[in-house]
């Protein structure tokens, strides 16, 4: 782990308070990455945590917890469908946006159809392709906290269906 990498988790953890969506993106271009992050950073309402490869992805996601990931589809090791994938098996996992210039459409369906909330191209004008994420970044947060909202409401619910059932015993 490099020390910037060291650094940028340690920042994130002492940030977690703040009120910002925590972002894991994952691309094996270093240089993308780090224009990508100070851009998405740039109104001060995202946090980006960067990943150069699938495995550095996995092993952030086992220390920290995040709203959302977004990741490249080509990469060596893992490409993004196979990281979708095992991101699928991580319970409470955070939505997915595969951000990549693979504009073949049966990528895009298969990363729809394996659960992502949604495939955007990443080469185009600047200004449109990052407003298009960070609205989907922010649409992808905001779906996940309803889901989890509803699903505590829904447990809740049962709860006290279950505990309106029970009848005390007599003896």
């Amino acid at each position: 782990m490099t020390e910037t990498t060291f650094r940028s988790m340690v920042e994130l953890q002492l940030t977690e308070t703040e009120s910002f969506l925590r972002v894991l993106h994952v691309d094996d271009d270093d240089c993308f990455l780090k224009v990508s992050k100070q851009i998405l950073e740039m109104e001060g309402k995202i946090k980006v945590e960067t990943a150069i490869s699938v495995y550095e992805a996995l092993e952030n996601l086992k220390l920290f917890q995040y709203d959302v990931v977004v990741s490249d589809y080509e990469m060596p090791g893992k490409n993004g469908l196979q990281f979708l994938e095992e991101l699928k098996k991580i319970p409470n996992n955070p939505p997915f946006i595969l951000f990549t210039g693979k504009g073949r459409e049966e990528v895009a369906a298969k990363a729809l159809n394996l659960g992502a909330f949604k495939y955007l191209n990443k080469y185009g004008d600047p200004e449109t392709v990052y407003t298009e994420l960070t609205s989907s970044i922010q649409q992808a947060a905001d779906s996940a906290k309803a889901r989890k909202t509803a699903s505590i409401k829904v447990k809740h619910s049962s709860t006290q269906s279950l505990k309106r059932q029970v009848t005390p015993l007599s003896y």
